[in-house]
């Protein structure tokens, strides 16, 4: 409790010191080691993190979550190919979960491998269809394939539910500039700056 009370205040340290006891009570402790793993994943300590979310899968804690921290801290250190194997076991245990959809689209995306990316993206617009970072990303991901008007159309559904998203005026800009179309490039890009003021 008192490594919860700790982590929650954003004092991972003391949160590690507190979870180092839980384990050295009852090492084979899944969710110490899960809770531990996230404060390490808080200080940046990616290796320490799959370390510890490695023990609790082997200490029987087979939950979509845990192989999704897991694969985030193999995408934070360019893994990405042991960050995808992770996404897509913790997608097998929980076939609509959005965070490991859309942690997959952006390992997919890293990687190249566009058409994969827009599927998750696709999924996770499906289930939160109101999420306007998945509609951003999935335009970048049309518009690295050359699909401008897909993009344009995405980039535009962003801001149709966060008018204040800025990345996605600056891309949306970007696709006009690319069509040669510099005045409504010009604008979206003005716009976009006004929004990071």
């Amino acid at each position: 409790m008192a490594g919860e009370k700790f982590y929650a205040e954003g004092d991972y340290d003391r949160a590690i010191t507190e979870f180092n006891r839980s384990i050295n009570l009852r090492a084979d402790y899944a969710e110490a080691y899960i809770a531990r793993g996230n404060a390490y994943s808080k200080r940046g300590n990616t290796a320490r993190a799959i370390e510890d979310y490695s023990l609790a899968l082997r200490y029987g804690a087979q939950r979509a979550e845990i192989f999704n921290y897991r694969g985030f801290a193999y995408s934070k250190r360019s893994e990405t190919e042991r960050a995808i194997d992770d996404f897509t076991q913790a997608l097998r245990l929980k076939p609509d979960y959005a965070d490991a959809l859309f942690n997959r689209g952006d390992a997919y995306y890293e990687k190249g491998d566009y058409d994969r990316a827009i599927a998750d993206y696709s999924h996770v617009i499906r289930l939160e269809g109101r999420n306007a970072v998945a509609w951003n990303r999935r335009g970048s991901a049309y518009y690295r394939k050359g699909d401008n008007t897909r993009a344009i159309e995405d980039f535009t559904r962003a801001l149709t539910i966060n008018g204040n998203y800025y990345l996605a005026m600056q891309n949306r800009g970007n696709v006009y500039l690319n069509l040669g179309d510099t005045e409504r490039a010009q604008a979206d890009f003005a716009a976009a700056s006004r929004m990071r003021q």
